[in-house]
């Protein structure tokens, strides 16, 4: 029969997922305390520890957190969840914005639409620009 694991499932800042499993994070705390404090014997004491950490969800997290790394779990992570596309809607409405100036001036010619000013890449040259090169993002 196959019983339950229990993992560790963290939301990185980029909103990435991942589930790091929970023994292994219990494993590291009976370690160091079954060296640190051997009472009566390192095999008592860790296996102990080993069941509190489990148990005890605060204790899990508290020491994944504050005495362990990124790098010594990562290769027993499982990502589970890509980060969400970034929503430029957003980043527009309240994204850091600041006014620059540059060389160049706008072709005179219009767009695709035929509403909007040709506004062209460096490098870029267009037929309705008679072959001259766009100097807006010069």
């Amino acid at each position: 029969m196959v019983g339950k694991m229990k993992f560790l499932q963290i939301t990185m800042l980029d909103g990435s997922k991942y589930e790091v499993p929970a023994n292994l994070i219990a494993e590291d705390r009976a370690r160091y305390y079954g060296r640190e404090d051997p009472e009566p014997d390192f095999e008592t004491t860790y296996q102990k520890e080993l069941a509190y950490t489990l148990e005890e969800d605060y204790e899990l997290c508290d020491w994944a957190a504050n005495n362990m790394n990124w790098a010594e779990v990562e290769p027993f992570s499982v990502r589970i969840a890509d980060p969400p596309p970034p929503n430029l809607q957003e980043g527009w409405n309240n994204g850091e914005k600041k006014v620059i100036s540059r060389p160049g001036e706008l072709c005179k010619a219009k767009g695709p639409s035929g509403r909007e000013p040709c506004v062209l890449p460096r490098g870029h040259e267009s037929a309705h620009c008679n072959g001259e090169l766009c100097s807006w993002l010069r």
